[in-house]
């Protein structure tokens, strides 16, 4: 009953040669060896009519229930295989094979809860069946609590405790889950079983990558993955950027080379590469790393960006200029694109087209602060104060806590001699945020101006 159970819903062909293994040579009169017969040489529709006949001599017939709520799910007859399958709960609620193929048939379809009761049922009825404890905990992992989850994976492991696979499993739950340190006993344990494990020390590794300050441990880890394997390009470009962590320059640069030697279409070292020639300020260098990026990958955003950088150092503004039409061409809804090409070209003195580039921004992402920050800005620095303050009161309608908008909104009205506009917009920002201390400045200056200018009121002679 197990092995049936167990690929029921996989296998419907092997399923019958099971059966039929069981059964003596077919009489015309018994629907249940046709049925197996006929499953066997995959005439899965007259094997369904076989069944169907068999159940109507034989109601009680819990194999024919099971195979024939098997074809039905195999068949795509989901309601059918249902009501099959829930006849046979209702002749036997305690049937294992039953009870774990109604959660198998609800797990495929997602309906998590569903699955759980009737996997739960198969648990308890044989508490040390791997299967139905497995599927279990897998069905648990997508709907349930963390702790609810991690009992079940402990019940399971005390199952198979050697289970490499399972393991593995519970670490990528408990990472999914942020759990590091629990993963990493649980890597420790994997290791204990299986030291020089290629895939086992590798991720181990990346969840040192993950966790805070284990940048030591992380390059010791990853030295151990090379040892294993010398030629796995993530591997040595995950142990560079570790060095890069560490500021160790040069021992980074020495493994992205090997990289790029090794494996030349490996396109990160080469950006790698890129990046830091350009902070050591080795233009020519730089170009060639994000040259080779473009070639291997043209539509990669990052090495125009990084040749832009360099253009920008230069003041070549117009050949940074081209590296952002470049990348809008590639990706015409990459907002940020058009906020830098709105900058550059207002250094360039083309203030209609920086206008255009900056609303464009807006026109592609209408929900990027990025982009009404960079417009509002344009407009403030060149004395479009209304167009300014309309931009401010949208950024505030998307964000109410945006401390910038409102400090200058109170700004503008301050300007405009609107004191209670600005007084407004000025006490609504928080003592925690940066923009506090100002805006108190500026609150004082308003109340010294209006104290001031009712004294110049009061010395104001009367009129004859």
């Amino acid at each position: 009953m197990k092995k049936v159970r167990k690929i029921s819903l996989l296998f419907i062909a092997t399923i019958s040669c099971l059966f039929a293994q069981n059964t003596k040579p077919a009489a015309n009169n018994n629907f249940f060896e046709l049925a197996v017969k006929a499953q066997n040489n995959g005439n899965l529709y007259q094997a369904i009519d076989y069944y169907q006949r068999e159940l109507s001599k034989r109601p009680y017939n819990i194999k024919a229930h099971l195979n024939l709520a098997t074809l039905y799910y195999g068949v795509k007859e989901y309601q059918k295989a249902h009501f099959v399958m829930s006849e046979i709960l209702e002749l036997n609620p305690f049937n294992l094979e039953a009870n774990y193929n109604m959660g198998m048939m609800y797990s495929k379809e997602r309906k998590w809860s569903k699955a759980a009761k009737y996997l739960i049922t198969a648990a308890k009825l044989r508490p040390a069946d791997f299967d139905s404890q497995y599927q279990l905990t897998r069905v648990y992992s997508m709907y349930m609590p963390f702790s609810v989850t991690e009992q079940q994976y402990v019940e399971l492991l005390q199952l198979k405790p050697a289970d490499i696979s399972i393991r593995v499993q519970h670490a990528d739950f408990l990472i999914k889950n942020k759990k590091y340190e629990q993963a990493e006993k649980e890597y420790w344990k994997l290791l204990s079983l299986d030291k020089k494990n290629f895939n086992i020390n590798y991720q181990y590794a990346t969840l040192l990558d993950l966790m805070k300050d284990r940048v030591d441990n992380a390059i010791k880890q990853y030295q151990n993955v090379l040892l294993l394997n010398e030629n796995h390009s993530q591997a040595r470009y995950n142990l560079a950027f570790n060095y890069e962590k560490m500021k160790n320059w040069e021992l980074a640069k020495k493994h992205y080379t090997s990289i790029t030697v090794n494996d030349p279409n490996f396109y990160q070292a080469h950006i790698r590469l890129g990046v830091l020639a350009r902070r050591e300020s080795k233009d020519d260098k730089a170009f060639y790393h994000f040259d080779r990026v473009i070639k291997l990958r043209p539509k990669e955003i990052i090495s125009y960006e990084e040749k832009a950088l360099i253009y920008i150092k230069q003041e070549k503004f117009d050949k940074a200029a081209e590296q952002y039409l470049t990348i809008s061409r590639y990706h015409p809804r990459y907002a940020k694109a058009y906020i830098f090409k709105g900058w550059l070209f207002e250094q360039l003195g083309q203030v209609l087209r920086a206008e255009k580039e900056y609303q464009h921004a807006l026109k592609v992402d209408s929900n990027s602060l990025e982009s009404l920050l960079s417009l509002v800005e344009f407009y403030h620095s060149h004395g479009r104060v209304d167009d300014a303050k309309q931009v401010y009161k949208d950024i505030l309608k998307r964000d109410h806590r945006n401390d910038l908008a409102k400090y200058r909104l109170g700004q503008i009205y301050h300007g405009q001699q609107s004191f209670n506009q600005a007084k407004l917009y000025f006490n609504k920002i928080t003592k925690e945020s940066k923009y506090y201390s100002q805006s108190q400045t500026e609150l004082k200056n308003i109340e010294d101006t209006i104290a001031k200018n009712k004294k110049d009121v009061q010395r104001l002679p009367a009129s004859e």
